[in-house]
């Protein structure tokens, strides 16, 4: 049984981020190993270096998300200025 996962599935909103990350470098890592040739075709290695591009920076948008909302908690709409 072979399974696999295509660039569109692994752009869906069901996978963590971190884990679509850890796939793109693994794929990138074989498709790159031990000085051969690239076991794909330059369009495809810039395919997945730009969806590579696409989901850190997903990543780095949640992380900035995570730390505005902690920073920001939602008790802070309410005005307690000292006027």
């Amino acid at each position: 049984m072979e399974l696999g996962i295509t660039r569109s599935g692994l752009q869906g909103e069901d996978a963590p981020v971190e884990f679509q990350r850890e796939l793109m470098v693994s794929r990138l890592k074989q498709a790159l190993a031990n000085g051969r040739a690239p076991r794909i075709s330059s369009s495809e290695l810039r395919e997945d270096w730009l969806l590579l591009k696409k989901i850190e920076d997903t990543e780095q948008e949640n992380i900035s998300r995570k730390l505005e909302q902690a920073n920001h908690p939602a008790n802070q709409g309410s005005d307690w200025s000292t006027d």
